[in-house]
């Protein structure tokens, strides 16, 4: 966003794409990237996914061993803005104990800030 203003240990991350098979590595590996190369660390990551129109098992299993080593470093992924057909294929990859739905930015935000 253009009026957005850089938020100390909070990366903010937008993915509007299917997230599928084809560029899940993609995904993972930029995030990954971002959270090891920011100065102050990043301690919350809140992707906002209101441009993931879909998710296949590919991507689900990347984001559960994102997840995985995201948590061994002391890092919350919050995701928010998800369409419902998004989420519910989270939740039933239980991603939803790995991480926190918000409605939107804001409410993510003001989360990670507490």
């Amino acid at each position: 966003h253009k009026n957005a203003k850089p938020i100390e240990g909070i990366l903010i991350y937008r993915f509007s794409a299917p997230l599928f098979f084809g560029n899940a590595n993609l995904f993972k590996q930029t995030i990954l990237a971002m959270t090891q190369t920011t100065r102050p660390k990043i301690k919350i990551v809140i992707i906002d996914a209101s441009g993931i129109t879909n998710i296949d098992s590919t991507a689900s299993n990347m984001l559960q061993r994102m997840l995985t080593k995201l948590s061994q470093t002391n890092t919350e992924v919050y995701i928010a803005r998800s369409i419902g057909p998004v989420r519910d294929r989270l939740i039933k990859f239980n991603i939803d104990q790995k991480v926190t739905f918000y409605k939107t930015i804001r409410e993510a935000v003001d989360a990670a800030k507490r």
